[in-house]
């Protein structure tokens, strides 16, 4: 029987499946892999890393949502900690340095308490982020959470950072089918 890694890693090298289904169970497996996270999104910086785009949201009714943009200058101290640290554990993101910037037009109307993102390379440079995130109620994030994502972010980071880049910017769009 497949572990839960060998599984994601079987989806992401599989030539048969389309970017959407990749994205989809990334998300998937870091929910099944980290218990206290309930919405998972996948996000692409863009070329001068001062914008962020969601190629994938799940969030904890399984709905599937993309094409949301951040900019730096609307959320300077959340790219300011992204752009310089490679994971952001944020158990009370209504009150985090880094994250309370989003409280009134992210956090409070997703009702959203915590937050667990990675920030993923490509060729040293910042690509991409992995954001988990609690709905409902805070947790307190985990050696264990953070080592899962951190893990999921190593098998996955490769295609996230060549694949994904190439396609978003090749055809200026997120996703081949939605």
């Amino acid at each position: 029987m497949l572990t839960d890694y060998q599984e994601l890693t079987t989806c992401i090298s599989s030539p048969d499946n389309s970017t959407y289904e990749r994205l989809q169970t990334i998300c998937q497996e870091i929910k099944k892999l980290t218990p206290n996270v309930n919405r998972v999104s996948l996000w692409l910086f863009n070329q001068q890393a001062n914008e962020i785009h969601c190629l994938l949201c799940l969030d904890s009714a399984d709905q599937i949502t993309n094409g949301q943009s951040l900019k730096k200058d609307d959320f300077p101290s959340y790219f300011d900690h992204i752009l310089n640290n490679k994971v952001l554990s944020a158990s009370n993101a209504r009150e985090h340095p880094a994250t309370s910037c989003f409280n009134e037009v992210y956090l409070k109307p997703l009702n959203i308490y915590s937050m667990l993102d990675f920030t993923f390379h490509f060729k040293f440079k910042p690509t991409g982020i992995i954001c988990c995130e609690r709905e409902g109620d805070a947790t307190q994030w985990t050696n264990d959470n953070i080592n899962a994502l951190k893990r999921v972010a190593n098998i996955t980071s490769m295609f996230l950072s060549r694949d994904i880049q190439s396609f978003y910017f090749e055809k200026n769009t997120i996703l081949d089918t939605v």
